[in-house]
């Protein structure tokens, strides 16, 4: 008889492990990373089979008033009522964060059978904060026609977000018809979270038949800045009767000027960096050149810069960068340009230079430009928005629900036979 009592208890317990499977959690962030003011969702995947479910949401930061969710919390806590759970639910919180500070998630649920807990971080960061930190107009504002006048300024933001600033230019487009901005998206600049940015333009001037004054205008707002940069006074002087060139002829205040490269003593079909270039500016069709006059060069960068002609009517130098440089004299109403591409010098154009060719490195193609090592790693730590579920059921720990199954249907048939032979079987002596 003790063994068919043993027997319905093994089979009772069989079936209830059927019938039940321990309940677990896991979590989720739409966005882990929010600023004050901003909000995120959590959102609690529950899993097993249960009755009776509920799901709690608790944190300190809840507690003390640095997050507000919705449903909104009871003394730190918000409570959803869940219901029978047979395969797989979810419930949401909208959580606001208030405070800036990293605050911990805690989501319990509980069944009639079973309990189970998931947690997460939450980081609520500081708003941006942008600053003028200084602004520098040109010190030279007696400008001659195609002179730079530029502007420079500083932005800062300590605080925890990145901030998007719109420059807005106000400014003559008569006395100042190339203007040379900074790399801007539309006039707006990104400054992030920490980061100083240094922004500059350059006005090049025109001067027409009279002298020509006015203001340079930049006004920067977004976030919480709200900053204006005024450079006035600045005066063009009015266009003269014309450069008189010198140097072999007369010349003419009505004559055409024209730009001549030359390296190595002659001009080329290709230009290459590190080899000494001439540029020289005469008339056309005519030896005469133009001493002691502004040119402005334009380098592959973009950046603009206004040299000089010496005696002999040249500017030399040596490029570095490849790309166009473009040469640009005004005179009058009149504007000469010339573009040039720079190519980079081969070992054939250095030793045509009576250089020693620098030994071929080896590239270690494992550093990357800043000579650091490059490797692949793998992240084996959890996110943020990973999970801890301290209760997990024992199909997820160890041996498969099947497994275990199994076991107990054996000792079950096992039972059964020896209580076949105990009671229909007598005993011989």
């Amino acid at each position: 008889m003790i063994y068919k009592i043993f027997s319905i208890i093994l089979l009772s317990m069989m079936c209830l492990s059927f019938g039940f499977s321990a309940l677990s959690v896991t979590l989720s962030l739409s966005d882990s990373g929010i600023a004050e003011g901003d909000s995120t969702t959590l959102t609690a995947t529950i899993s097993g089979s249960d009755s009776g479910v509920s799901a709690e949401l608790s944190s300190d930061g809840m507690l003390n008033g640095y997050l507000t969710t919705s449903p909104a919390a009871i003394a730190g806590v918000s409570t959803q009522a869940v219901g029978t759970v047979s395969s797989t639910t979810s419930k949401s919180w909208i959580i606001q964060g208030v405070s800036a500070g990293t605050y911990d998630l805690l989501v319990t649920v509980s069944g009639a059978s079973s309990s189970t807990t998931g947690s997460t971080t939450l980081t609520v960061d500081s708003p941006a904060n942008v600053s003028l930190q200084s602004s520098t107009c040109d010190s030279d504002s007696d400008l001659s026609d195609g002179k730079i006048f530029s502007v420079s300024y500083t932005l800062r933001n300590t605080g925890g977000v990145s901030a998007t600033i719109l420059n807005d230019a106000t400014y003559s487009t008569t006395n100042f018809p190339t203007v040379i901005a900074p790399a801007l998206t539309n006039y707006y600049i990104d400054v992030g979270a920490g980061q100083t940015k240094t922004v500059s333009w350059s006005f090049v001037a025109d001067s027409g038949t009279s002298e020509r004054t006015g203001d340079v205008v930049i006004d920067l707002t977004g976030a919480n800045l709200s900053e204006t940069i005024t450079c006035s006074d600045y005066t063009i002087a009015a266009t003269t009767s014309g450069n008189t060139p010198s140097g072999g002829g007369g010349g003419s205040s009505t004559a055409k000027y024209e730009f001549i490269a030359e390296q190595s003593g002659k001009t080329q079909v290709n230009y290459y960096t590190g080899k000494e270039l001439t540029i020289r500016l005469k008339e056309q069709d005519s030896i005469n050149i133009v001493p002691s006059v502004d040119v402005n060069v334009t380098y592959p960068d973009g950046t603009i810069e206004t040299i000089k002609t010496t005696e002999s009517g040249t500017i030399v130098f040596t490029p570095k960068d490849v790309g166009s440089y473009t040469f640009t004299y005004k005179s009058g109403t009149k504007t000469y340009t010339k573009t040039i591409t720079v190519l980079a010098a081969s070992v054939d154009e250095k030793t045509t230079d009576n250089t020693t060719p620098l030994e071929e490195k080896k590239v270690d193609t494992s550093k990357t430009e800043d000579n650091t090592v490059v490797k692949d790693t793998v992240d084996d730590t959890k996110t943020t928005d990973d999970v801890t579920n301290t209760d997990l059921p024992m199909t997820e720990q160890g041996m498969p629900w099947w497994g275990m199954a199994l076991i107990i249907l054996g000792a079950v048939v096992v039972i059964i036979i020896i209580s076949y032979f105990v009671n229909y079987h007598p005993h011989h002596r």
